[in-house]
């Protein structure tokens, strides 16, 4: 069958940052997309593309010294990137769609190939045939440089390609789960199977000719034949690591990049290999080699190149900061600061549009920052940590608030009176934080919020329902508690009568009388939900994680879900006027708006199921009291999810069952097996299936 071309897309599907930026949200940190790349392919040795998570395409004019970032009007997740010839590119990734450009990626039209599952290779013979493989046993191929597809299939229903490679227009191999690798010789109207000692899935090949070719997967797997696949011998690379790309600069000289920052090297043909020394904290996923001999390599928050076999490296992302970024306020159009992780505070005076670092002398984790002015402001932190400043920020003081508890968020109603909560505490400064004294409360509770209308009404909101409201200053404090298993993580009022509350699991309430009356909202979302912002009259924008923007026109009474073009937690979110506005998050993240950050409903379709087995970074991290671990599995299996101290100690077993294939994600709340609260500190999480193991750190801050 013939694939339809979907010209009436848009005729220009993809909008530069510049463009894109007037209409939402745009990537300020790190730079230049703060996403996984999982393709990138080069024209000559100066015009090069790479395509990644969440829709995102960035270009280089100048090989790779600067680069513009792209996104599509969908967002799905691209998987790999082709230069056809001429100015003509193809990306391929979720939904079962294809993108084509024919003026170098200035403009992209998507075609549908009528199959939802995702395509994850694409391999060009030269300007005119091209061949593409995906999940589900789809091949298409073209002979037209990608105007038209022609469907084709090896007729096997266990066919789920992850990678093609074709040395002439009519011979080719597909590869992919459980070490299945088909040949055609026709050009793909008849494919046969050839026999592997392997089941680990291939996700990468190289071919020298028609007879000598390598193929990589999982487990550090390299097969590799030299009679046309007919028969495959298994190399010995010394790797447990997956590899994900193979590229070579000639017959002998060649790499194989995987995750955890993998750099494999072969110097005779892939005979034999040496892992160089690897790339901490990422994974890589693509690669591809210069005419010049340059190579480069992407990954997740990754892109780098070497002219010299990797002896030297230049990184190609640059950010002001990589820390998990808690919170960001702005004390006037222009002024602004972010806190964060390891004592990160940031600093800009020109509305956003940059930020620098300034020294906390502190490493802890700084969870929250409010100004009375341009010059005073306070931030708050773990252990016990508060930070005043009376200059902006060149000097912060630390002081004592008489506990080490975890210091969670505060507010100034005005230039004098601060509230600040913590875990079991209430404190009020009236000089504007210079002094702080711990008011008396009704109840014991887990605080995370504070919000003041006006030096007397203000409300407290934390964990299982708490709710505190006061009308004398904190005097006295009504216990108004919202119901259990309700999680509140922030509250705001855009005046005296209109608030909000947000929290866990899309949880969201309403008030319009000063919060003595709470109404729930839906919100669209099961995603927790951290910050709130008012940025103009009616208008309300709530962050938290999975990348979740919403935004109400109408106070609060209806919610959209702006599209899902980025990736991570979103923590912070603040804006200095009406249309400048910045969103902060973990890995560094920094988002800026010019226009409000308005955009449409997000109508993209789900994403498809996981690629790869991956355990992923919880979030938040460091936390208290809770943190969300989350995972992907690519095939259903038998699931162990076990908490662990340093030492290899058993906590806790959150999971342990046989589970869907698809992302999971699961809650520790620092508690063990008997239901008791485990100390601060440092815990293993690990994740265990018949064919996957990881653990990751992660740090309990009480």
């Amino acid at each position: 069958m013939k694939v339809q071309t979907l010209s009436v897309f848009i005729s220009t599907l993809l909008l530069c940052t510049a463009l894109w930026a007037q209409s939402g949200w745009f990537w300020q940190n790190p730079l230049p997309a703060g996403t996984a790349f999982e393709g990138i392919a080069f024209k000559n040795n100066s015009i090069g593309i790479a395509a990644g998570a969440y829709g995102t395409i960035i270009k280089t004019n100048d090989g790779g010294a600067t680069w513009s970032t792209y996104s599509t009007a969908e967002g799905h997740n691209f998987h790999d990137i082709e230069y056809a010839g001429a100015s003509t590119w193809i990306a391929v990734g979720d939904s079962g769609r294809i993108f084509r450009s024919t003026n170098d990626g200035f403009s992209w039209d998507s075609q549908l190939t009528g199959n939802p599952a995702p395509l994850y290779g694409v391999h060009f013979v030269d300007a005119n045939v091209g061949v593409i493989a995906g999940w589900s046993d789809q091949i298409y191929r073209t002979t037209d440089g990608g105007n038209s597809w022609t469907a084709q299939s090896t007729q096997s229903t266990a066919a789920f390609l992850e990678s093609v490679f074709f040395v002439s227009p009519d011979s080719g191999w597909v590869f992919g789960a459980g070490g299945r690798i088909y040949h055609t010789a026709d050009g793909g109207t008849t494919w046969q199977s050839q026999p592997t000692n392997t089941t680990n899935t291939l996700y990468c090949a190289y071919f020298f000719d028609g007879n000598t070719g390598l193929v990589g997967g999982r487990n550090g797997t390299m097969l590799r034949t030299t009679d046309g696949g007919n028969t495959w011998t298994t190399i010995t690379t010394g790797e447990s690591a997956r590899f994900e790309a193979l590229t070579f600069t000639g017959p002998d000289s060649g790499w194989a990049f995987g995750e955890r920052g993998t750099i494999s090297q072969t110097t005779d043909g892939g005979n034999t290999w040496t892992t160089l020394t690897p790339f901490s904290n990422l994974n890589f996923f693509g690669g591809t080699v210069l005419p010049s001999g340059r190579i480069f390599a992407v990954g997740s928050l990754a892109i780098f190149s070497s002219s010299d076999n990797w002896a030297t490296r230049e990184d190609h992302f640059s950010s002001v900061s990589g820390e998990n970024l808690r919170k960001v306020f702005f004390s006037d159009e222009n002024t602004g600061t972010i806190v964060g992780q390891n004592g990160t505070i940031l600093r800009t005076s020109d509305g956003g549009s940059t930020w620098t670092p300034q020294s906390s002398n502190s490493t802890s984790l700084l969870s929250d920052v409010h100004f009375v002015d341009q010059q005073t402001g306070v931030v708050v932190g773990s252990q016990g940590t508060l930070l005043r400043t009376t200059d902006g920020g060149a000097n912060w003081v630390s002081l004592d608030p008489g506990t080490t508890e975890f210091l969670g968020q505060l507010h100034f109603p005005n230039d004098r009176d601060g509230w600040l909560v913590a875990d079991n505490l209430i404190l009020h400064s009236p000089d504007s934080g210079a002094t702080w004294t711990p008011q008396n409360i009704p109840v014991n509770g887990e605080f995370n919020s504070v919000y003041f209308t006006s030096a007397n009404s203000g409300v407290v909101v934390g964990q299982n329902g708490a709710f505190l409201r006061t009308a004398d200053g904190g005097n006295t404090w009504a216990d108004d508690f919202l119901g259990s298993g309700l999680h509140f993580q922030d509250v705001a009022f855009r005046d005296e009568n209109n608030g909000l509350i947000v929290g866990w699991d899309g949880v969201m309430f309403r008030t319009t009388d000063g919060g003595l009356s709470w109404s729930a909202i839906n919100s669209g979302t099961e995603n927790d939900l951290f910050d709130i912002a008012y940025p103009a009259p009616g208008r309300i924008v709530v962050v938290g994680v999975a990348s979740t923007v919403l935004s109400s026109e109408d106070d609060g009474l209806t919610w959209q879900r702006s599209p899902g073009r980025f990736g991570g937690t979103f923590n912070g979110i603040a804006f200095g006027s009406e249309t400048r506005g910045i969103v902060v998050g973990a890995g560094g993240t920094i988002l800026r708006t010019t226009s409000g950050g308005i955009v449409g409903l997000d109508n993209s379709q789900p994403l498809s199921r996981p690629r790869r087995w991956l355990l992923a970074p919880n979030y938040p991290n460091p936390f208290n009291p809770s943190t969300v671990i989350r995972y992907h599995l690519p095939e259903s299996a038998p699931v162990t999810l076990t908490i662990f101290t340093v030492l290899g100690q058993r906590v806790r077993t959150l999971v342990s069952q046989t589970q869907p294939a698809g992302e999971h994600n699961t809650r520790w709340d620092g508690r063990d097996d008997q239901g008791r609260a485990v100390s601060s500190g440092i815990y293993i999480y690990h994740l265990s299936t018949p064919d996957y193991r990881e653990s990751r750190k992660m740090l309990l801050v009480r």
